[in-house]
């Protein structure tokens, strides 16, 4: 069974060990723990930003130009999602961005 750090976090008090030292205890005291896996190793040039502007694509129906500022710059993208609004946080694939998939 996977458990997650941030689930385990919201039931025990986990505030002055990192999860290296829950994974030693574990170990020692009650389960056998196959691995730790930190999720944001498998991501590369991958951002959040906020949707500052949100319009209908001139030349398109379903897509939609928005301004997205990512902290440092604002980028304009081409976007499908018939759910984006304005002040919405969303994951932003910056160009050379790598996303590993592990079983």
């Amino acid at each position: 069974m996977l458990i997650s750090y941030n689930w385990l976090k919201k039931y025990v008090n986990l505030s002055t060990v990192d999860a290296k030292d829950v994974v030693e205890r574990l170990k020692t005291t009650t389960v056998e723990v196959e691995g730790l896996q930190d999720q944001g190793e498998l991501l590369q040039n991958i951002v959040i930003g906020k949707v500052t502007s949100e319009i209908k694509h001139p030349n398109a129906d379903k897509l939609k130009l928005c301004k997205v500022d990512i902290g440092n710059e604002e980028l304009q993208i081409v976007c499908g999602g018939s759910n984006v609004r304005e002040g919405m946080l969303v994951a932003v694939a910056k160009i050379g961005a790598k996303v590993q998939w592990r079983r």
